[in-house]
């Protein structure tokens, strides 16, 4: 279903879509640049992809991961450089339109969209034993790095993809001269479950299983490393010693 605020905290329905066989697990929007463009992936190992054009939805169907779906993720629709008057007088900064899938076979899957078929065609960009619990790319900017941005435009920031799979697999996946490097985060204390980069693209915060959450920068090329760790405790002991303080 697609919600719209149709005034200040009121909200209705203006579509809904039943094409899946199956529970829908997981959707994402692509960037503003691309149009209004939803996808979608399923239990039934399908994916959707429904676009708004022209004052009506157009819909599609195609087949993905024979065991079902459990991440979809955009790619950026371009890198920014932290020079917004210089990215602003070209449209050729759009990249072309891609998003990758996971699913319970274990692929992780990156979809790019031909203008030749007007389609989306699939590569498999990694294989792991496990489902993959969840995959998301990143939304670099390169202002305020923690490396230099020779470093970055070396690689190819359009291409930094984070992925958590079953056997508290952990991993971080960059294009560099066209192949696929994965970078491994190991020894991970509990199964990571979760995972979402920062607005600029810097930082990413993992979910585990047994409850607790890290954060992670870049120090070096391909080393990550924690840069802050917490609890549903502490918050729950955070929160009870500001509840003490204002009391008393």
């Amino acid at each position: 279903m697609v919600w719209k605020e149709v005034k200040q905290n009121s909200w209705e329905k203006v579509k809904e879509f039943d094409i899946h066989k199956s529970s829908v697990n997981c959707i994402s929007w692509a960037p503003w640049q691309y149009g209004l463009i939803l996808v979608a992936g399923s239990s039934d190992g399908q994916i959707s992809i429904l676009t708004h054009a022209q004052d009506k939805w157009n819909t599609e169907a195609f087949p993905a991961h024979k065991s079902g779906i459990t991440s979809v993720s955009w790619g950026p629709a371009k890198c920014s450089t932290g020079d917004t008057s210089k990215e602003e007088e070209s449209k050729e900064t759009i990249s072309q339109m891609q998003f990758i899938s996971g699913g319970c076979d274990g692929l992780l899957k990156l979809w790019t969209f031909s203008k030749e078929t007007n389609k989306f065609a699939d590569e498999t960009v990694a294989n792991y034993s496990g489902w993959i619990k969840d995959a998301t790319f990143a939304q670099f900017n390169t202002s305020g790095l923690a490396l230099p941005k020779e470093y970055y435009a070396e690689t190819e920031l359009a291409s930094t993809i984070a992925v958590c799979a079953e056997d508290k697999v952990l991993s971080i996946l960059r294009l560099k001269q066209e192949k696929w490097v994965e970078y491994k985060l190991k020894d991970q204390p509990s199964q990571p479950v979760k995972l979402s980069w920062s607005a600029n693209g810097h930082l990413l915060a993992v979910a585990y299983a047994d409850g607790k959450s890290a954060v992670y920068q870049e120090q070096t090329e391909g080393n990550w490393e924690i840069m802050s760790t917490f609890s549903e405790e502490q918050i729950s002991s955070q929160n009870d010693s500001s509840k003490e303080e204002k009391q008393s």
